[in-house]
């Protein structure tokens, strides 16, 4: 089972009722196709940065959980038969395996080893009146 988050959006034209119904029905969904919920979070009224459906404000919930990754098409399915669902965002997180914090210092030195040349080679000044000598030479080829 891999670990998935569902994010969507409900139109606002639906009432309180509806919208946890809604949500239950979201939820049921997830559970039909043998996913295991994680985290819950209840739609909330959210203005949209541009329209969505001649839409500018929207319910925003979020769901957090497993499922294998073969069922995802038949929840998309259930999803997008839902014509009061704006729009979702169903994206599989990747998991990440907290490691002890590393600081890095420079390698050490030992007597055999010989310092590394440097990239950026080092220039002379050069006078300005060597390099009009240089030039006249130069022009006079």
């Amino acid at each position: 089972m891999k670990d998935y988050e569902l994010a969507y959006l409900i139109s606002p034209d639906v009432s309180g009722e509806e919208l946890t119904a809604l949500a239950q029905k979201i939820n049921d969904f997830i559970i039909e196709e043998g996913g295991n919920l994680d985290k819950k979070e209840e739609p909330a009224k959210k203005k949209l940065a541009y329209s969505i459906k001649k839409k500018n404000e929207a319910f925003f919930g979020v769901f957090n959980f497993k499922l294998e990754p073969a069922k995802i098409t038949g929840l998309e399915k259930k999803l997008k038969s839902e014509n009061r669902i704006l729009r979702y965002l169903l994206i599989a997180k990747k998991i990440t395996v907290a490691r002890p914090a590393r600081i890095f210092a420079p390698p050490k030195k030992t007597a055999k080893e010989e310092p590394a040349p440097s990239l950026v080679k080092e220039h002379k000044k050069v006078e300005l009146k060597e390099l009009d000598k240089e030039i006249e030479q130069i022009l006079k080829e």
